[in-house]
């Protein structure tokens, strides 16, 4: 009857066991044979520097490499064929996250069609009215502001300017006089709608006379 040695992993016999006996010999032989290899090419160096001892250093320097590549095929089998092969050798990299995109707000309604404004300031010239066409315009549509200007002082306006800031642009639109005169009169600006306004729509104002006086004011649509 067999005698069995039993381990951690389970039973094996003393046929086995000798078997890896037999294998951590035959694992030494290779080391002990590049420390020989070493040693012959620490003679050679001594030796003095000719075109042999070259030679066989290089020959030398190549059969320590291959040799070390082959302990390492047998002693890590799995590590360098993964290697071999291309396959993933257990080391991973760690996947960065991406930030989650903000989902965009619907756009607060506005009033559609004709709309004014009462304008009260103390700032010198005044604007007193404004008045719009089409107050939400759809992107090719025609929108027209007109504005009641007055200079309190008896000076008259020489400009009316208009900075119409929307969802990606900004604008400049000069003013006319159409009507009154250059102390007391209305100013009108007309443009084609090239923009959306769902999320900014600003109209700001620069009024000037002749005195040098100017008068800002800024309306917040949205």
């Amino acid at each position: 009857m067999k005698k069995h040695h039993y381990g951690k992993r389970g039973k094996f016999d003393k046929t086995q066991a000798g078997f890896l006996k037999l294998n951590k010999q035959q694992f030494l032989l290779p080391m002990e044979f590049i420390k020989q290899k070493l040693l012959r090419l620490r003679d050679l160096l001594k030796e003095g520097d000719n075109y042999l001892t070259s030679i066989t250093d290089f020959v030398g320097a190549i059969t320590v490499i291959l040799i070390t590549f082959i302990i390492a095929l047998v002693v890590f089998p799995d590590f360098t064929g993964r290697i071999l092969r291309g396959r993933p050798t257990g080391i991973t990299s760690v996947p960065i996250p991406t930030a989650t995109p903000v989902p965009t707000p619907t756009p607060r309604p506005i009033k559609q069609g004709p709309e004014a404004y009462s304008i009260s300031t103390r700032s010198n010239p005044q604007m007193r009215e404004l008045k719009i066409n089409e107050f939400d315009p759809k992107k090719g549509q025609t929108q027209e502001m007109k504005a009641a200007i007055i200079d309190t002082k008896g000076a008259s306006v020489v400009s009316v300017e208009l900075k119409l800031i929307t969802d990606k642009k900004t604008k400049i639109y000069p003013f006319k006089l159409t009507s009154g005169t250059p102390n007391k009169g209305e100013w009108s600006g007309s443009w084609v709608t090239d923009d959306s306004h769902d999320y900014i729509y600003t109209a700001s104002f620069t009024v000037k006379n002749d005195k040098g006086e100017a008068f800002n004011t800024d309306l917040s649509f949205r």
